[in-house]
């Protein structure tokens, strides 16, 4: 029965190098749910067989050491600050974007403990790690079709993500890989054939880093090679071959760091979008700005309100929005990580959640370099190395679940090497202990029943989840289709009563019933969905008052309702928690042109110019304010001066033809006049087709082929073609970048 224990239990743990490959397209977020569900379910059965091992065999009970107290230590600090967090519920479940929560990481203390026990009672850790180098391979391979065009990639642009849904996780998943191969490049030095397949290996997963154009892991890689580099050429004196590679090694970076320096702004550096990336990091980069004013200004004053144990896991968006900076207004609307995970420890688990977490490296880095342990120096070095890296990697970006196993997997694998269960592959005899329970029915009738209550507690932390996550992805199909919505209600219904959708079902049911209530769907289904999500809206402020999102979401969906005094009373509720917060001075100016309050919303609208004098949108705004206030002559003069006298007379032909009636009508006729004034000042022919496409996708053909004809006296080209360009618009169809065919 043991020896049955063993092989399944360890089978398991083989599995879980395969989880990055897990993609649940039937399930919201598929590149994070699924993953998350078959984690849990690989670490519970594994749970469950370990415990039945337990009282086969007490040598599977986890043994004393540094390393295990600081990982109870740090999870044990996580759920004090889950419990006395601002949302514990939130705390608890996270959200199927992120997947993360108190749950999640009862699961990860679960898998440190029983990986780190069985791979190393059995000597298992090499043929682990081989599978996990063999899966990374295979990633990579994904990876180089997505470069190449073959396979789309996921999130759009350049940067490649293959089956992880994200640059940033697949960039610290292969700098792990990088790091652990060449262990066993060194390991396997005196075998060309396998060192040449441990260097492939090695090429496949730099290169698939390379292409997620990921800065802060690219420089966490040299960062840890180097300081590898470093050890060896100071520590490794019984080395010498190995240490003036090393020294070799640091001139190379530097000859080639300082080159790269030299040529960034050459032609075929800028010509490289991967290249550019790593070649154009500068403190006034956009992301570069948003990282300093979130660590600076949003996340040190919440550590400061909440210094010893944070707010708890997943509450940082409680923060973003409570802190907010008005220097932020160009990024996404809603931070719910501090893009670092110590500034994202100091939020959510405070001072003694960042320590805690911290001590997980000084402790192994501790036991790496305590002269007991069974390592060599370059393999000290290269270990400390890839902490180093990994540290690196952590200051500018967020854990995930991935980076999270492997992380705990890794520190697992350096504790094996601190304790004489294996020395030369003889099993020492003093770690087998016998049975905890003697009697032979009572041993199974217990390691029965342990299993069971583990294999019950899997499944009510997963079967409801997933349930609930299609029922979403299904109930937004159904709507997507035109079927019948009163189909698709009990779906939603279904979604809202798990806590870990519940956030995500809401949002998207108040979306939903916008489109059924514009259907033609019965009126008993639009009033239905209408009054539930009201509902939900307003249960999503009473539960979570500290959030400012659900109480702005709850405000636009009063106002399109045309429910305009209590959506100003709301907005007014959180422009006194951020008077100087973009987006809900937009908002809140809107509804009262909406509802006739011309001289409040013009002093809304010359704020928000004020704060954003770039942002071409609410220049818009607050021109069309000063039109519906009488008062074209400063609305003109503004519009000079902020865009030119080109489109100045643009709109002034536009307001004075009396085309403009509406608010709404307003905004999008001098929007448009001013698109169009901002091309015919570029004379960018890619811009006008860029253009001309968006608004045929918008059924705005009019406005397109207006553009076509101020094309015509910028571009010979398209004057050439135009009829054929010109029917084609009319049609609704795209126009292609070079202006002179149709598709």
């Amino acid at each position: 029965m043991q020896r049955i224990l063993e092989k399944c239990s360890i089978a398991g743990l083989l599995l879980i190098p395969f989880v990055p490959f897990v993609v649940t397209g039937s399930m919201f977020f598929p590149f994070i749910t699924g993953k998350a569900f078959v984690f849990r379910g690989i670490v519970g059965i594994v749970v469950a067989l370990w415990c039945a091992l337990m009282v086969y065999d007490t040598s599977y009970i986890p043994r004393k050491n540094p390393i295990l107290f600081a990982v109870l230590g740090f999870f044990g600090i996580v759920a004090l600050a889950d419990i006395f967090g601002v949302h514990f519920v939130r705390s608890m479940w996270s959200n199927f974007e992120r997947m993360e929560g108190l749950v999640t990481f009862v699961y990860l203390c679960a898998f440190f403990v029983v990986s780190s026990t069985i791979l190393t009672r059995t000597n298992m850790w090499k043929a682990f790690w081989n599978t996990s180098i063999v899966a990374s391979c295979m990633v990579g391979v994904y990876a180089l079709f997505q470069v190449a065009g073959s396979i789309a990639i996921s999130q759009g642009g350049a940067r490649v993500d293959a089956t992880l849904g994200n640059s940033i996780y697949l960039a610290v998943y292969m700098l792990f890989h990088i790091f652990v191969t060449l262990w066993f490049l060194y390991q396997n030095r005196l075998s060309r054939a396998r060192s040449v397949v441990y260097a492939l290996a090695i090429l496949i997963q730099f290169i698939a880093l390379f292409y997620t154009g990921t800065r802060g892991t690219m420089l966490g890689l040299f960062a840890g090679l180097g300081l590898t580099a470093l050890l060896i050429a100071w520590r490794g004196k019984e080395h010498p071959r190995l240490r003036r590679l090393s020294l070799g090694f640091i001139v190379v970076v530097l000859v080639l760091v300082g080159g790269f320096v030299i040529v960034r702004k050459s032609s075929f550096v800028q010509g490289n979008e991967m290249l550019q990336r790593f070649a154009n990091v500068s403190f006034v980069d956009g992301t570069v700005q948003s990282r300093l004013v979130l660590w600076s200004g949003i996340a040190k004053d919440g550590f400061l309100e909440r210094p010893v144990l944070g707010w708890g896991q997943d509450n940082f968006i409680v923060v973003f929005g409570k802190y907010y900076d008005p220097r932020m207004y160009q990024q996404e609307p809603w931070f719910d990580r501090a893009h670092s995970v110590f500034f994202d420890w100091l939020i959510s688990a405070g001072v003694l959640g960042l320590l805690s977490y911290l001590s997980l490296f000084g402790v192994t880095v501790f036991l790496l370099w305590r002269p007991t342990t069974d390592l060599s120096i370059p393999e000290r070095a290269l270990f400390t190395g890839l902490l180093a890296g990994y540290f690196v990697h952590n200051i500018f970006v967020f854990d995930n679940l991935i980076s999270y196993i492997f992380f705990f997997l890794f520190i697992g694998f350096v504790e094996s090497f601190s304790f004489a269960y294996q020395r030369n592959g003889i099993q020492e005899k003093s770690i087998r202990e016998g049975a905890l329970i003697q009697d032979v029915f009572l041993r199974k009738g217990t390691a029965v029943l342990g299993a069971g209550v583990v294999l019950f507690l899997v499944y009510t932390t997963t079967v409801p989840h997933i349930v609930a996550s299609q029922s979403l992805i299904k109930g937004l199909i159904a709507i997507g289709n035109g079927e019948d919505p009163a189909v698709a209600f009990p779906l939603f219904e279904r979604a809202l009563q798990d806590p870990v959708g519940r956030d995500e079902t809401r949002l998207q049911l108040s979306r939903v019933a916008f489109t059924v209530a514009q259907s033609s769907a019965s009126e008993d289904s639009k009033q239905k969905y209408l009054a539930r999500a009201y509902a939900e809206a307003q249960k999503a402020v009473q539960e979570d008052p500290l959030n400012t999102r659900p109480k702005y979401f709850l405000a636009t969906f009063e106002a399109r309702l045309g429910n305009f005094d209590a959506a100003i009373r709301l907005f007014e509720e959180l422009l006194a928690i951020n008077p100087d917060r973009q987006m809900f001075l937009s908002e809140y100016g809107t509804i009262l042109q909406l509802k006739g309050e011309g001289m409040r919303a013009r002093d809304v609208f010359q704020t928000l110019v004020r704060l954003a004098p770039t942002d071409q949108g609410y220049a818009v705004r607050y021109i069309v304010s000063l039109f519906n206030l009488k008062n074209p002559s400063d609305a003109l003069l503004f519009a000079r001066e902020t865009f030119g006298t080109t489109t100045e007379k643009l709109i002034s032909e536009e307001y004075y033809r009396g085309k403009v009636t509406s608010y709404n009508d307003a905004v999008e006729s001098i929007g448009f006049q001013v698109t169009r004034g901002e091309l015919l000042k570029n004379k960018n022919t890619d811009e006008y087709i860029s253009k001309m496409n968006e608004l045929t996708s918008a059924h705005r053909t009019a406005e397109a082929v207006q553009l076509l004809d101020d094309a015509i006296r910028v571009d010979v080209t398209i004057a050439r073609n135009a009829q054929v360009i010109r029917e084609a618009l009319q049609k609704g169809n795209e126009v292609s970048m070079s202006a002179t065919t149709t598709h």
